[in-house]
């Protein structure tokens, strides 16, 4: 299984590759008013106006005096969705047996799929898709709504 390793923090993630379509650079946001409160604002990709997520706050972590500086695009519930990450670190091959499987405590976490181990350090192998639950994914749908709704009105 091959997954993209990228810091949020002092910690490590990794997710699938074929839940990743691109990595850029960070760009200009622009703030979507009423979105949930880890929603950054949406961007423009290539023609697309995608949400962005801030996994920062996402996960309830403080804000950093150094501003993230990379977007994992990634499709959720079919729409393009940006993730906002400190550092991509790098696209490592993991082995089946390298990967433990999380505990009854860490069920709860819906988005993690496993923890590994790379350059020494643990690394959380997470679904991108399932950041978003329940009412947190409604209200990102209410953000491609809007989103569409000014698309078709432009003219």
């Amino acid at each position: 299984m091959k997954i993209l390793v990228f810091s949020v923090g002092e910690k490590d993630y990794g997710a699938d590759i074929t839940q990743v379509r691109e990595v850029i650079r960070k760009r200009k946001v622009t703030p979507v008013p009423e979105a949930a409160s880890f929603v950054e604002g949406v961007i423009s990709l290539r023609g697309r106006v995608i949400p962005l997520i801030n996994l920062r706050k996402k996960l309830g972590m403080k804000s950093q005096e150094v501003p993230s500086n990379r977007i994992v695009v990634t499709t959720i519930q079919n729409h393009w969705t940006g993730i906002l990450v400190d550092q991509v670190r790098d696209v490592v091959t993991v082995k089946p047996e390298d990967i433990t499987k999380p505990d009854d405590l860490l069920q709860s976490a819906a988005y993690l799929m496993g923890m590994t181990k790379w350059q020494g350090k643990l690394v959380l192998l997470v679904d991108l898709t399932g950041f978003l639950r329940g009412e947190e994914s409604e209200g990102l749908q209410k953000v491609h709504e809007r989103v569409e709704i000014k698309k078709k009105d432009t003219p």
